[in-house]
């Protein structure tokens, strides 16, 4: 029985196996590490765009409301009066101004003086 592998136990077809099955597993699992990577890049990606279209789904209602508190704010401008907001207010809400309070003073009653 001779043998022709450099390490005693092996054969040559051994060695050879293992020669080859070493790389193809090392490439194997970089294949897969590859595709489990791309596929959380894709993941990733997929949520990136759907929060990009909510951000302009926001920034789009933003821009409609602040449109709609400028209009607003012209149609107040334009339909105050500030000469008929004290009567409105008193009207609705019996607010009364300070201003308009009358202080009525008394004299104070006098004592009628004690008897001796």
């Amino acid at each position: 029985m001779t043998r022709t592998a450099t390490y005693p136990g092996r054969t040559r077809r051994g060695a050879t196996a293992s020669l080859l099955w070493g790389p193809a597993l090392g490439c194997a699992l970089v294949v897969a590490l590859c595709v489990a990577a791309g596929l959380h890049l894709w993941h990733l990606w997929r949520f990136q765009s759907g929060q990009y279209a909510h951000l302009s789904a926001l920034e789009a209602a933003l821009v409609n409301a602040q449109t709609q508190k400028q209009q607003q704010q012209e149609e107040l401008v334009r339909r105050f009066d500030p000469q008929q907001l004290q009567p409105l207010l008193r009207e609705r809400y019996g607010w009364v101004d300070p201003r308009d309070l009358i202080v009525k003073l008394k004299a104070p009653a006098t004592a009628p003086a004690p008897r001796l």
